[in-house]
């Protein structure tokens, strides 16, 4: 069987460029919310709203695949 390993990389669609602009906002937003509030209003937010701890995590990771740096290793 012939191997992918020559085949260009797929440029990205329109769908896949306005997911990640989706993913983005959301993690902005609930990154807002979680460092403005205690950490007991943190804590219910994530607890009432079960896919919220996943969608930060997820929108974390997105955000730090931009970084040159990350701060813990500089």
């Amino acid at each position: 069987a012939p191997t992918r390993a020559l085949e260009p990389p797929k440029k990205p669609s329109l769908v896949d460029k306005m997911r990640a602009k989706l993913s983005g906002g959301q993690f902005r937003m609930l990154n807002e919310a979680l460092y403005t509030t205690t950490g007991d209003e943190a804590l219910r937010m994530v607890e009432d709203q079960p896919g919220m701890f996943s969608a930060y995590h997820a929108g974390f990771r997105e955000q730090t695949k931009e970084w040159p740096v990350r701060p813990v290793d500089a």
